[in-house]
């Protein structure tokens, strides 16, 4: 083991992935078996390889799993820009959009802990789903009102013109806005709803 730190290769950065799909074409296709135990190679992989091999320590490894879970922060910030210029309060739109992200967390097919409890207990992944429907949707109905309620009082108030033109002119500045981005959620919409298994519908939406 060394602390010199070594530049990632393609092929080290391939190598995770290049095991997934091989531990996935044995333990899947080949044995029949559920499609966790190749991500928990991957992961364990990916770990010595950062470890052992390029000289990375566990605090920065985790530090650098913390970073990338900050980088989606900015999402949220679009959302909270938008509902301030309607003049919704901040805690309101928070709000909103954890309570959606909850919603889609629990009822994806494609959410790592949706996929993780159901493995877990070997259950198939879309009769789990179906389970937490009782309790999932009537909490979901209860804070679309909850929240349609609240909100009417923001309804028909002054949209800052300003403020909305510099929302859109940074969105335009930021990411490259076309309707082929629609692409990956079509496609992983269609996979979900014909209950193709979660890992190949992921890697068909990347």
């Amino acid at each position: 083991m060394t602390n010199k730190k070594r530049k990632t290769s393609i092929f080290l950065a391939l190598l995770p992935i290049l095991i997934v799909i091989v531990s996935l074409v044995y333990f899947v296709i080949i044995k029949g078996g559920a499609p966790h135990i190749a991500i928990i190679i991957a992961i364990a992989l990916s770990a010595a390889i950062g470890r052992w091999f390029m000289g990375y320590s566990w605090k920065e490894m985790l530090d650098g799993m913390i970073k990338a879970d900050i980088a989606v922060i900015p999402v949220l910030g679009i959302y909270m820009a938008i509902g301030a210029v309607m003049g919704v309060p901040a805690h309101l739109t928070a709000a909103a959009v954890v309570s959606g992200a909850f919603f889609g967390d629990k009822l994806s097919p494609l959410s790592d802990t949706t996929n993780f409890c159901s493995g877990l207990v070997g259950v198939n992944l879309y009769k789990h789903i179906v389970a937490m429907l009782p309790s999932t949707i009537p909490a979901m109905v209860i804070s679309f009102v909850l929240y349609w309620i609240m909100g009417r009082k923001y309804a028909g108030a002054q949209i800052a013109t300003a403020a909305s033109a510099e929302i859109i002119t940074t969105l335009d500045a930021t990411f490259k806005l076309n309707p082929f981005l629609l692409l990956p959620l079509v496609v992983v919409l269609v996979l979900s709803i014909r209950k193709f298994p979660p890992i190949p519908t992921l890697f068909a939406g990347i």
